[in-house]
């Protein structure tokens, strides 16, 4: 089997064909890299946006928690005054059955 001899033109045609792949590749490149960034910056909108509005929910859900935070002190000052009452009324009631 005789070997190929590489003359300067099939060299030159090899390198010219080497040098289309590696234009198409960087070309490649270049897209995938502008279509990320351009994902990424879509990707960041909408973040930001979500947390905006995982924020706003947050500081509804403390407004509601604060209420409730009221509104069950408010039971446990109600409670306490009924319990005293009650304390009241059976030592009332001991105190009339023993004397």
């Amino acid at each position: 089997m005789e070997r190929t001899k590489w003359t300067d033109d099939m060299l030159d045609q090899r390198f010219a064909s080497m040098d289309e792949k590696f234009d198409l590749l960087f070309t490649e490149i270049r897209e995938l890299r502008r279509e990320m960034r351009d994902g990424f910056a879509e990707l960041r909108k909408y973040l930001r946006s979500e947390i905006g509005q995982v924020r706003a929910e947050m500081g509804q859900l403390r407004a509601a928690m604060d209420q409730l935070q009221g509104e069950m002190l408010a039971l446990h000052r109600q409670m306490n005054r009924l319990i005293g009452a009650f304390a009241v009324a059976a030592l009332g009631l001991v105190a009339t059955s023993h004397f």
